[in-house]
Parts: C-alpha cells; sequence; structure tokens
C-alpha cells in the first residue's frame, strides 16, 4: 500500500501559525479583534446561524469500516456549503472615523471543532479577519492582505466549539473593499490530534502510531539534528503526508521541497507544511506539542511516477521560526552502506526509522526494475502518513523518498521502498520530471551536496523590496531596497528604464530612471538583482497618456502621501485609470468655509469621498451609475482630502472625470472639528511627541492599538497624557481610553520615519 494517510475533507486548509496562552492558533499578523477594543462601542455579535443538523451516527458507521481501508480517507469532519457573504449574511457596523466592521456567527450544533473555507478571499492593506469561538477562549488570526493567493482562497485550522464568529475590520482608507465569503463550513466530530482516545483505527494523528517508533529526539537521533529541520509534515487537501526541504548545488535557499508522487493532488496552491512538530525530548508527551509553525501554499516544480518523486517549491522562504534546514543529497548510484528514514508515521509527532544495512535493488507497485531502494529496518518502521519521507545515507544525505511498504510496528516484514534520488535526477525528459534542472540549474555535474543551513552564521541572503513600485506616465525615478550580506548586480532589459548603481554589495538602495510614456497602454519594466546564488525579480509599472488628463499629469496620487494639491473653485480633469486605481486630491482652508465637492463626466460608477487629514471619513457620495457625486459640507480652517474611487473596480482609461471644489465663506466662530468633544490630541498627525487631553481632570487608562488590533502603548493617570510614537511605524493607531465607567476612541496618525 502506499504510505499515505488522509485527515478527511477534499478542501485544503491554508494557514500559518503563532500561539495564543494556552493555545495551538494560527500565525498571521497577530493581534486583537477589533470588537474586542471597541468593546461596547460596537454592538454583541449578531445570532448565530445555524447549520442542518449532522447524523454523527452514519458517519461512525462509515467510519468503523473506512478508516480500515489505506485507499480512502481519514474523515474527521463533514463538510456542508454555505456560501455566506457581507451580501447575504451576517451584520455590517459603521465605526467612527468611517471605518467598518462585519461580523457573521455560525453554529453547527455538537460539533468539537469547526474550520471554514474561504471561496473568496481578497484583502486590502489595512483589513483584517478574526476567527473565534463562543467563548474567545480559541482566537485565530489576524488574517490580512498578506494572507492573499493568486487563486484568491482561503482555509483555516480548526476552533474547538460548535459556535464560531467571523468578524472582518476594514479601515476607512483601504485602496479597494476587501472580498470575503465563506464557501464550506466543516463540522468536526473527531478530533484528529491530540486527547481524544478514540477505537483502534480512528484519531489516527498525535500519539496514534504504533509503539516501536523512535522519537527523532532520542539519544539514537542526535546526529541528525540538523536533517531533522529539513522534515515537515504535509496537510495536502485531506491527507497527511511528509516532505523534505533540499538543498541545490549552489546553496541557493530556494524552499524546495521533495516529497511522493502519490501524494499529489491538485490543490498543492493551499497546502500546509508544519515545521517542528516533535516531542522535545525522547519520551512522548502527554499531549500535543504547540511549539511548531507552519507556512501554507506551494507551486509544483516536477514530478515524476518512474521512482515517484514531486518537488515543490514554497510559496514562503522558512524563516528564523521554522528553524529550516536544506537537506543535501546524493545522486550517486552506489548503495548506502547504511540508511535513516525521519517522517510523520499516522500524522504524528516526528520519528526516526534505522536500518544498520545495505539497501538493495528494487521496485514498487509497477515501477521500473531496480528504480527503488529497499530497506529492512532495525529500528523503527514507517506508517501512513510517512509518504514522501527523505532516506537518508550514512553520509547524511538524500537519497530517495518513502513510496510504500510492508512495515509495521509488530509485523514479520519490516521492508519499505523508496524511490532512488538518481532515477529522479534525469530519467524525465522535461524540466517538469525530473530533478536536474532545479536542484543543479548551472549544471555545474556535481553528484553529492551538502546540507545548507541559512540561518548558520555567514549564511548568504537577498532581498529586495517593494515587489512593484506604480509611477504615472511623466518622466521621474523611483527606488528599491536592497539588504544584502553579498555583492550584487542589477540589470533590466527594458529600455525605457536606466538603473544606477548597476553593481553593488551589501545593503543598498536601487534607483530606476525611467522616460515618459507617451502610449496610451502602461508598460512594466523587470529589474533583476542576483547575487550569491540568489535571483529577485522587482517591476516598475508605468501608467499611460490618457489624452488631454494624461491620468492627473502630475505626481502619482494613488495615497494620502502623495496627493497633489487641487486648485479650489478650478475644474480638474483626471482617471480612474485600472480597477485598482484611486486618486487623492489635497486641498487646504485657511478659514471655517462651506465646501462643495463635485464629481462629473463620469466615464463609469465612481464615488467621491472627502477626507479629513488623517485620512479619516466625513462625508460620502455614492450615486449608482454615471450619476455626478456631490457633497457638502462646512469645514474648519485645516487640511483635506478629495478621495475619488470606482465601484466595484469600474474604470476608463479613455474618458476623464471632472472635479471641482467650490467654497463659500462662511465664518462660524464656535466651530469645533473635533470628533468627540471629551478629548483632544495635538499634535495630530505626529512623528513623535503627543498629547492627550480629558475635558476634565478624572482618573483615566489609556490603551494604544496598531491597525491590527496589538497594544502598543498603555497609560493610567488623570487628565494629561503624554504619548510617544517615536519609536513606532508611520500608520493610524487606535487610542482607547477608559474613564468614568466609560469608553472613547480616537485615532492618531503617526507621520513615516
Amino acid at each position: 500500500m502506499n504510505k499515505i494517510y488522509a485527515l478527511g475533507f477534499a478542501c485544503a486548509i491554508s494557514f500559518l501559525f503563532v500561539a495564543l496562552p494556552g493555545l495551538q492558533a494560527q500565525l498571521s499578523a497577530g493581534g486583537t479583534p477589533m470588537s474586542f477594543i471597541l468593546h461596547d462601542q460596537v454592538a454583541p455579535a449578531p445570532d448565530a446561524i445555524d447549520m442542518a443538523p449532522v447524523d454523527i451516527a452514519r458517519l461512525r458507521a462509515e467510519d468503523a469500516i473506512n478508516d480500515r481501508d489505506f485507499t480512502k480517507p481519514h474523515r474527521f469532519g463533514h463538510l456542508m456549503e454555505v456560501g455566506m457573504n457581507p451580501d447575504n449574511s451576517g451584520v455590517w457596523e459603521e465605526l467612527p472615523g468611517g471605518d467598518r466592521l462585519w461580523r457573521v456567527t455560525v453554529r453547527s450544533l455538537g460539533a468539537q471543532t469547526i474550520n471554514m473555507i474561504f471561496s473568496r478571499y481578497k484583502l486590502p492593506e489595512g483589513a483584517q479577519l478574526f476567527i473565534y469561538n463562543k467563548d474567545r477562549s480559541m482566537v485565530i488570526g489576524a488574517f490580512t492582505h498578506a494572507n492573499n493567493q493568486p487563486e484568491e482562497v482561503l482555509g483555516t485550522t480548526l476552533v474547538e466549539g460548535d459556535e464560531m464568529v467571523v468578524e472582518y475590520y476594514e479601515p476607512a482608507w483601504v485602496a479597494f473593499p476587501g472580498e470575503v465569503e465563506i464557501g464550506s463550513i466543516v463540522h468536526g466530530y473527531r478530533l484528529p490530534g491530540d486527547g481524544e482516545q478514540e477505537q483502534e483505527g480512528e484519531g489516527r494523528a498525535f500519539g496514534d502510531s504504533g509503539n516501536c517508533h523512535n522519537n527523532v529526539n532520542c539519544p539514537s537521533g542526535s546526529a541528525w539534528a540538523n536533517q531533522k529541520r529539513s522534515v515537515v509534515r504535509i496537510v495536502n487537501g485531506g491527507d497527511w503526508c511528509t516532505g523534505a526541504l533540499i538543498n541545490t548545488a549552489n546553496n541557493s535557499g530556494l524552499p524546495y521541497l521533495l516529497t511522493a508522487n502519490h501524494c499529489y493532488a491538485s490543490s498543492y496552491a493551499t497546502w500546509v507544511f508544519w515545521f517542528n512538530f516533535e516531542a522535545s525530548g525522547c519520551t512522548n508527551p502527554a499531549s500535543s506539542p504547540t511549539n511548531y509553525t507552519t507556512l501554507s501554499g506551494s507551486t509544483l516544480k516536477a514530478r515524476n511516477a518512474a521512482s515517484d518523486f514531486m518537488l515543490l517549491q514554497l510559496n514562503s522562504t522558512p524563516g528564523a521560526a521554522q528553524t529550516p534546514y536544506y537537506a543535501g543529497w546524493n545522486r550517486g548510484t552506489t548503495a548506502p552502506t547504511s540508511s535513516v528514514s525521519i517522517h510523520h508515521p499516522s500524522g504524528d509527532i516526528k520519528k526516526i526509522s534505522f536500518d544498520n544495512n545495505a539497501a538493495t535493488n528494487s521496485s514498487w507497485s509497477g515501477t521500473p526494475a531496480n528504480s527503488h531502494w529497499h530497506v529492512i529496518w532495525d529500528s523503527g518502521v514507517t506508517e501512513p502518513g510517512s509518504s514522501g519521507s527523505p532516506l537518508f545515507d550514512q553520509n547524511q544525505r538524500i537519497i530517495g523518498q518513502l513510496h510504500g511498504g510492508a512495515s509495521v510496528c509488530g509485523g514479520s516484514d519490516l521492508s519499505d521502498e523508496y524511490g532512488k534520488f538518481y532515477v529522479s535526477w534525469n530519467t524525465g525528459t522535461t524540466t517538469s520530471t525530473r530533478l536536474s534542472d532545479w536542484l543543479d540549474p548551472a549544471s555545474s555535474g556535481v553528484t553529492t551536496v551538502d546540507g545548507y543551513d541559512p540561518f548558520a552564521g555567514g549564511a548568504n541572503f537577498l532581498t529586495v523590496s517593494p515587489a512593484n513600485q506604480n509611477v504615472s506616465s511623466a518622466a521621474g525615478s523611483t527606488a528599491f531596497s536592497v539588504s544584502s550580506n553579498v555583492s550584487w548586480t542589477a540589470s533590466t532589459a527594458a529600455s525605457w528604464v536606466t538603473i544606477s548603481p548597476a553593481s553593488g554589495s551589501n545593503n543598498g538602495t536601487i534607483t530606476a530612471t525611467y522616460t515618459a510614456n507617451a502610449g496610451t497602454s502602461s508598460r512594466v519594466a523587470t529589474i533583476t538583482v542576483t547575487g550569491g546564488g540568489f535571483t529577485q525579480n522587482v517591476t516598475v509599472t508605468q501608467a499611460g497618456t490618457t489624452g488631454s488628463c494624461s491620468n492627473d499629469g502630475e505626481t502619482a496620487n494613488n495615497s494620502r502621501t502623495t496627493a497633489p494639491t487641487i486648485a479650489l473653485n478650478t475644474d480638474k480633469l483626471s482617471q480612474i485609470g485600472s480597477s485598482t486605481d484611486v486618486d487623492w486630491w489635497k486641498f487646504t482652508l485657511s478659514a471655517t468655509t462651506t465646501v462643495t465637492l463635485t464629481l462629473g463626466t463620469l466615464p463609469a460608477d465612481f464615488d467621491l469621498r472627502l477626507r479629513r487629514s488623517n485620512g479619516n471619513i466625513i462625508a460620502t457620495s455614492q450615486n449608482a451609475g454615471t450619476a455626478s457625486e456631490t457633497i457638502t459640507a462646512s469645514l474648519a480652517a485645516g487640511t483635506y482630502y478629495a478621495y475619488v474611487y470606482g465601484y466595484n473596480g469600474a474604470f476608463s482609461t479613455s474618458v476623464c472625470y471632472t472635479l471641482r471644489v467650490a467654497t463659500a465663506s462662511a465664518l462660524q466662530s464656535n466651530h469645533s472639528d473635533k470628533t468627540n468633544e471629551t478629548i483632544s490630541i495635538a499634535p495630530n498627525p505626529t512623528n513623535g511627541l503627543t498629547t492627550l487631553r480629558l475635558s476634565d481632570d478624572s482618573d483615566a487608562r489609556v490603551l494604544v492599538y496598531d491597525q491590527i488590533g496589538r497594544r502598543v502603548m498603555s497609560q493610567n493617570g488623570r487628565g494629561q497624557f503624554e504619548l510617544d510614537f517615536a519609536n513606532l511605524p508611520g500608520g493610524t493607531y487606535i487610542i482607547r481610553v477608559e474613564t468614568g465607567g466609560k469608553t472613547l476612541v480616537e485615532r492618531v496618525v503617526v507621520s513615516g520615519k
């Protein structure tokens, strides 16, 4: 049988992990749900939507048969299609300053756990999504724009309980409305992890592998401390497999992962890779370890059934939290004198098995003759879930990956079959069917490669950011930051871009100078930076010229910080030139004035917002279709912004809109522009110290949170508080003041350093 073990449902779980106290929660941005911060400033979560009853007796009767058939998935939950989104479920709530909060509560009575598959997930920068159970004892998130994937889907891990709240927070200043839809909900009726003692053959994960295994951190495994860090547990759709990070001939640090071809499923873009799921010592712990981390998403590079190999590249490069090690390899044909395998049998914590004798030639399940290594274990075995695990030779280099075998604790046949690495190397006739093109791209011809520790002293690194710079059609320049400890070169094939400098070493800045774009279409230049075995590509995207209004004809105005000034009482022609384009226009009033903003000659459904100097929304006009938009407001002296955007991605590259900011003197000596009469904050915006004053001298507690809900500052006192933002990054912060039994909320904008 193939050594593959099924979790249960046919949808992938896409997530990263961080720990909350006492919990195994998902790694994303962390933080606190906005409703927890605002507390009594928001309404309670909406009433629960009940799922259809689940026939647990029928499911368990099926499981009693299927759990003993290793060709079928091991099911832990019942998947229900729901299609919930903000248009048909839950409740939107407007927050102070124009921010918005959407929440929906779902309940599946009797569920031990609930997990969700988002069929639509596309968040703008600044937005955040959390999921938490009824008593708030388990919270996962924040999920942010960093979790966006090309497929625009997301799966979440299991949350304990039968009632969950999904909370989506969207600041007023986001570049586009987020898109969220819960496609499916999984009613978990068996715990696949720790704690549940089921009948033999059920619940196979932590602690459920046979009793003849060796924990990887036993003394017998001490010589393999580096190699164990290469081995990961894979959640591939509804199945468990094992894989290993593998090095390249040039120590590139590219996150390639070797596993078995029979683990293949087309959902590899949402597979999840668990790092360091292992016992800290030699004995089995009483409960499932919680110090592991995960990464999600991968790209298929090559696979071949002849030796049953598959090579993936992780979508995220493992960082220090994953303690990665890229295992070495040996593509020679000589049999190893002894062998070791490190694996996750039945989805359990990491184990290690030893064959103290030379491996012999074999095949497995119809593969070509001599395509596999045959090993007979002297200590330990493998199980379903070990599939794809690496076989190391006596020199600690990978020589194959597990295809299948007969070994089992207490069995008479303790043999297994591993697809040979040297067969995988060049048996295929294309780059998508062999390893050589990926692991030795320069065709150096080396036969063996040692392992690589990217975080050992002196390890090479090279990163270039940001990944893309959007610029206007006018001539100009933009910059990219290089973080490196090696020499590097920069080049581009685009004739309209000049790179300076073309080479450098260690950290630096690359300036891309571009000519004006006289064409009506946008254009993209790719800049390639190479060094230390790494290659990084970044891009410059330049807007096209659009007739009489040339998409503003000024500096880029797709953010508040780059907004050009619009002359008062004068028509301004411009465009929304793409589905993600927005226009910011700044104007300043010297005295309290009644202002009318008009947006007309619309080629598509464009909308208009009036914003304060800190970006908070004062008013919005959202007429349907191409009807003009108008906002009238009485404003105090100060700086404001007109914000133009396309509804649901509307845009036009051929017709200009007309924006006008008209004023009329209307001095009002008693006018106050404060959003809350009991709090004053000045200066706001600030790049360092700011003073918060209360209207009375009562005792108060001041709490400061960043945009993803992490508390960054707190003070107790009365009357006046000095808040120091000098060491915090630029952005909008939420200030919560608890005084006299009330909770007051304000915002402060910290200028970028």
